[in-house]
């Protein structure tokens, strides 16, 4: 067990004390102007609505709790279940990057961090508020949940930053379901989006009465949900070739009163107003062989529009432009022919993010473009292949042990779509560049060879699809492309995927 002086506790203490205190400021009911500019539909008044977020918080915290040490891998790892090694570690100033299996620090840590956001969101307190919560959590879990191993930096640091961004772009799409009426459809899309919401009471299952004021505004300004399936064909530059079915979901959603209006003017750019969370599995043969998910949230911006005025029949032609920050969060995993799996999960902490957008007649053009620098956990390939020449070296344990490193970089995604008449066409494209850290691993003072690692993916894509009759059937062809290169001294390993998709969608828009 690691030993320390007292201070790191004690002013993670106090921290957590500044923190506690701004949640009665953050939780303040928003300024007139939230309220008028954001469409969403707000959750249910929720009396004693503090309390009863510091007791769901205690209820996730006790569930997690409850798996780590009934798990007998995590139960049995770490120091001795004493009086003497729970406090010291409460005072240990002990920080490392842990070596634990990539889907716990890149998949469970995330999700704990999307409940611990929407926990207070969904109780009516701000964006902010729900952040600290999510951040309080997280340093909670790692002094009193899974005390007997080291601090984790990578989860404090993963938790509430990837957190904040699925909760929120999950609950925004989520509140579009509850806006909707009563049913299973509705109730169902709630539940699994927004789940906290829908506990604490939400008219769409029918838990309470739907007293919302007539005519009240719950719907997004804008938004495009779809539901795909359809055949896939995988080719990669080894000559081996795939044949699969692609399941996909996604969501945007623009929730800000003024995006696309007829009028001039600017206006504040709230928390959440612009949101994605998009969702891939490939299967191929009876096992799914790639997973990608991918969520953006915008932390603050200003939207300025140029619409003209109209009698309210037609849309009306004219431009808008965002200029904002935002954050993201992306998690690829895909199995490559001869190399094996390829795993990515990737905070992005904050960026610039800019739209245009703009519409001519039956035409419209949308442009987006956000670039973050991420906190990362990478698989690296090249060690992959090189590994059996490293036998007897001590290095990373998490990468000799797992096979991945955690890294940071800048990540960054673009769209350019047009659209007219029901028929659209897209462009997109994600790249990353991964940088490792060499430093604090939990065996930092054994590493023998502490060399550096690269990673570089880019991802991109192009979509021709027509929804005949402007029905809600939306049939797609679309190309991807995937670059991966992954480097360390002496090994560089390439891989190129092109993959084709024919894909039936239901539509909502």
């Amino acid at each position: 067990m690691a030993r320390g002086s007292g201070k790191s506790f004690l002013s993670s203490v106090a921290f957590v004390v500044a923190l506690a205190r701004s949640v009665s400021v953050a939780a303040a009911p928003p300024a007139p102007e939230v309220a008028r500019d954001d469409t969403s539909l707000p959750p249910a008044p929720v009396r004693h609505a503090l309390a009863l977020t510091l007791l769901e918080e205690f209820g996730a915290l006790a569930f997690q709790g409850v798996w780590y040490w009934g798990h007998s891998r995590y139960g049995s790892e770490g120091a001795d279940v004493t009086v003497d090694n729970f406090v010291a570690n409460l005072v240990s100033d002990d920080f490392v990057l842990e070596n634990d299996l990539f889907r716990t620090n890149g998949v469970g840590h995330p999700i704990a961090g999307a409940v611990a956001y929407q926990i207070p969101r969904s109780n009516g307190m701000s964006f902010g508020a729900s952040v600290l919560a999510s951040v309080i959590a997280s340093v909670v879990w790692k002094y009193f949940g899974e005390w007997n191993q080291a601090h984790s930096t990578n989860d404090l640091i993963m938790s509430p930053a990837a957190g904040w961004v699925i909760g929120e772009a999950t609950y925004r799409v989520g509140r579009w379901f509850a806006a909707g009426e009563r049913g299973t459809f509705n109730c169902l899309g709630a539940s699994l989006l927004s789940p906290v919401a829908v506990f604490n009471g939400s008219s769409v299952c029918g838990f309470r009465r739907d007293d919302r004021p007539p005519g009240m505004i719950v719907l997004p300004t804008w938004h495009r949900l779809a539901a795909e399936l359809g055949p896939s064909i995988s080719t990669f530059d080894d000559g081996n070739a795939r044949v699969g079915l692609s399941l996909g979901l996604s969501a945007l959603i623009r929730a800000n009163a003024r995006y696309g209006g007829p009028g001039s003017g600017s206006s504040t750019a709230w928390p959440g107003q612009w949101s994605a969370v998009r969702g891939r599995l490939l299967l191929e043969g009876d096992t799914i062989r790639g997973t990608a998910f991918n969520a953006d949230a915008l932390v603050i911006g200003r939207y300025v529009r140029r619409y003209a005025e109209t009698d309210g029949v037609a849309a009306a032609d004219g431009w808008g432009a965002l200029l904002g920050l935002s954050s993201s969060f992306d998690y690829d995993s895909r199995q490559l022919p001869t190399i094996g799996w390829d795993r990515i999960a990737s905070a992005g902490i904050i960026g610039p993010a800019v739209e245009l957008s703009s519409r001519h007649g039956a035409l419209q053009l949308r442009g987006w473009l956000s670039a973050t620098y991420a906190f990362s956990q990478v698989t690296s390939l090249a060690y992959a292949q090189a590994a059996s020449s490293f036998i007897g070296v001590t290095l990373k344990q998490v990468l000799q042990d797992q096979g991945y490193y955690y890294a940071h970089g800048p990540v960054s995604a673009a769209v350019l779509e047009a659209e007219v008449g029901g028929i659209r066409v897209a462009v997109e494209g994600r790249m990353a560049n991964f940088w490792s850290i060499d430093s604090d691993y939990s065996n930092q003072s054994q590493i023998e060879n502490n060399f550096s690692l690269r990673d570089t993916r880019v991802f991109t894509r192009a979509i021709a699809s027509a929804q005949p009759l402007g029905g809600p059937v939306r049939v797609a062809l679309e190309f991807d492309d995937d670059l991966r290169d992954s480097r360390i001294p002496g090994t560089v390993v390439r891989s190129n995927e092109r993959r084709f998709l024919l894909s039936l969608a239901l539509v909502s828009r």
